[in-house]
């Protein structure tokens, strides 16, 4: 039998919560156990927009106290001595920033070939010339970006080992929230779809990562590549980035039933069954 959590803080406490390699304040706004019966807060930080609201763990909360304020001072002037080591170099000279087609090149990942044909087939459908209404519900009947996004950093944090994404996990949930809503509107829609979207997100006011399904999470990771190529991004972050984004296609094809993408497995292993594709294998291993 498992045993009732015992929640070490409650709903309106002030603490402060990670965000990237920094501690900030925040807010208790709920409380849950995980499947393991572990305690999670559902947290609110200060002066910030609530799309930045989010669940953690309660390893990683502080509370608010002298100790706590001592260990956000040392870990901000971390932050600026790691900057300032990073941005100078050895030489002690400011290192040139890399152009946008070297930062691409680093940034580059493969989708799978399924997930590709999955959005060909609903560009085909979106922009067809006999089709006058939009082949998906507004808002999606599945799960949203947030809770893919959110369910990924979950199954992440579970884990027992430590690793390099686990470490930069918060970071980069909140990052990849951030581009979804920045490109959403200039970047992940076509023309025929701005006008609904643009109605239905005014007369609700919602954000459309509250909105869209799975489909519109793979639009993004295939054009964030891109995106990112207009950001200064060193090398340690481009890394951390590409990893991330390759250990979140991972999740969907492991979870491709629970979020819809069935068909993009199948579409996957009929075509390494096919005729042509099994001569190229023979080719390759004669």
């Amino acid at each position: 039998m498992t045993e009732c959590a015992k929640f070490k803080y409650k709903v309106g406490d002030v603490l402060y919560a990670p965000s990237g390699p920094l501690l900030y304040k925040c807010k208790v706004l709920d409380t849950r156990t995980n499947e393991d019966g572990k305690p999670q807060y559902f947290i609110h930080y200060h002066n910030w927009n609530k799309n930045w609201d989010e669940w953690q763990h309660e390893k990683a909360l502080h509370p608010d106290s002298s100790e706590t304020m001592e260990k956000v001072k040392n870990l901000k002037e971390e932050h600026k001595r790691k900057k300032k080591r990073v941005a100078t170099g050895k030489t002690g000279k400011r290192k040139k920033r890399k152009t946008s087609d070297e930062v691409l090149s680093q940034m580059a990942y493969d989708l799978p070939n399924g997930f590709k044909k999955r959005l060909q087939q609903s560009n085909d459908l979106i922009n067809g010339e006999n089709n006058s209404e939009l082949p998906y519900d507004i808002p999606t009947k599945e799960a949203t970006v947030r809770k893919i996004l959110q369910d990924f950093h979950d199954e992440v944090m579970a884990a027992s080992c430590e690793s390099n994404l686990k470490r930069h996990m918060n970071e980069m949930k909140n990052g990849l929230t951030f581009y979804f809503e920045q490109a959403f509107a200039r970047n992940l829609l076509y023309a025929r779809e701005k006008k609904r979207w643009k109605m239905f997100l005014a007369n609700t006011g919602k954000p459309a990562i509250d909105c869209c399904g799975v489909n519109f999470l793979l639009r993004l990771l295939l054009k964030l590549p891109a995106l990112c190529a207009f950001s200064s991004l060193e090398p340690e972050q481009i890394s951390v980035i590409k990893g991330t984004c390759q250990a979140l296609l991972r999740f969907l094809r492991d979870n491709a039933k629970k979020y819809g993408l069935e068909d993009c497995i199948l579409a996957e292993e009929k075509a390494s069954d096919s005729p042509e594709t099994k001569k190229e294998g023979e080719a390759v291993s004669g």
